[in-house]
């Protein structure tokens, strides 16, 4: 007892080059402790591990095996902060929920308020809960599968726990990176019960509504919808909310639409949700008549559609639905509509269109029951949308 901290110093003076990780428990470990006071002064750099199980585990395990079960002095009801006790010899110790802001402090510096807000949300409601108060360095694959096994038996969708999954494995890096885990979570995985959430799609009796019905109501009165354009664009092209709301007259090019950006729900711009995001397309005939109209409408203007936050664009488009009758559904429910209208297309075809990645199901995740090569398949587009309005009539 005791050997831990001073043997795995050792073995690191004796190795320089190679990674040595003391793994003990908080009985073991409280008898040389001291030692962190060689390991600071020397700078030798090791990795402790402690199981804080609250007892002197050898002792202990004699006494129940030999002596019957009488227990006594093994059991430590009382232990220090190992952390602060780290710290206290000028060497770093680490809590799970520390290093994890250190970590969102560098996601809020790459990525969009959007993401860093879910990141922070999943963070609060179902990490530091559960292993905030942990030190690193006694993580487990089973504390993070045990966050996401119990985000799931809370009814939370398949998406959400492999985002769940991607922040635990993303923050796991960091830590290997700063060099005070070696932790590598290779099991982290979904429940295989996980379903995506439900989502909604515009049936072909919506679609015929929404392609000859221009009004909506405002403050009671029927008028035009100033809008109307911009969601029969986004249902005839499958284009994001955002990508709809970043597009420009000077991304397009007679029949060629160049998506180069998106603007986010905080009225930030980006280069959108993937490497796949940015992309070109040949317009549909049907997309072409509505983007001609559109221009003799905004074509002055550097915005297509003129819409200046997300926000309100889906309050018009929910009142639309109202006075109309159609299936209520979000914005990014249009594009689950465009993918359910051609997925009798080829895969590739629609993730070239949709600005999905070469991994990504896009049928399974976007294609829902409805009741090129650029220009083929502009024109099978345009073919499937005649046929879903044909037998709709």
């Amino acid at each position: 007892m005791g050997f831990g901290l001073g043997a795995a110093l050792g073995a690191k003076v004796g190795n320089p080059d190679k990674l040595v990780l003391h793994m003990t428990g908080d009985g073991c470990f409280r008898m040389n402790s001291q030692e962190l006071a060689t390991e600071s002064h020397y700078d030798i750099p090791v990795i402790t591990v402690i199981f804080d199980n609250r007892t002197l585990g050898m002792v202990r395990q004699w006494q129940n095996l030999i002596y019957h079960k009488r227990f006594s002095q093994t059991d430590l009801d009382f232990a220090p902060d190992f952390v602060k006790l780290a710290e206290a010899y000028g060497l770093k110790g680490a809590r799970v929920e520390n290093l994890y802001r250190e970590w969102y402090a560098v996601q809020q510096e790459t990525t969009s308020t959007g993401n860093c807000q879910n990141i922070s949300s999943r963070w609060k409601v179902w990490v530091l809960p559960r292993i905030g108060r942990k030190r690193i360095t006694s993580l487990t694959e089973q504390d993070l599968q045990g966050i996401v096994n119990q985000a799931y038996a809370a009814g939370r969708s398949k998406k959400t726990l492999q985002s769940l999954c991607a922040d635990l494995r993303a923050f796991c890096k960091y830590c290997r990176a700063c060099k005070v885990s070696t932790f590598t979570p290779e099991g982290l995985r979904v429940p295989a019960g996980a379903r995506y959430k439900g989502k909604k799609v515009l049936q072909p009796g919506d679609l015929l509504k929404l392609l000859n019905t221009d009004t909506t109501l405002w403050r009671g009165k029927v008028v035009r919808d100033e809008y109307i354009n911009a969601y029969r664009f986004q249902v005839l092209t499958g284009l994001r909310p955002g990508e709809l709301i970043g597009l420009r007259w000077a991304d397009v090019h007679g029949c060629t639409v160049e998506i180069r950006r998106a603007v986010n729900v905080h009225g930030e711009e980006t280069q959108g949700k993937n490497q796949n995001a940015v992309r070109s397309f040949i317009l549909s005939d049907m997309a072409r008549r509505v983007l001609e109209e559109q221009r003799s409408i905004t074509g002055s203007q550097e915005s297509v559609f003129c819409i200046q936050r997300e926000k309100t664009y889906y309050a018009r488009w929910k009142a639309y639905c109202a006075a109309n009758g159609l299936t209520p559904c979000t914005l990014y429910e249009l594009r689950h509509t465009f993918v359910s209208v051609v997925k009798t297309l080829p895969a590739g075809e629609v993730k070239q269109l949709v600005g999905h990645s070469q991994d990504m199901d896009t049928f399974g995740i976007y294609g829902h029951v409805l009741t090129g090569d650029d220009v083929t398949t502009a024109q099978a587009v345009n073919g499937v949308f005649l046929r879903v309005l044909k037998n709709a009539q």
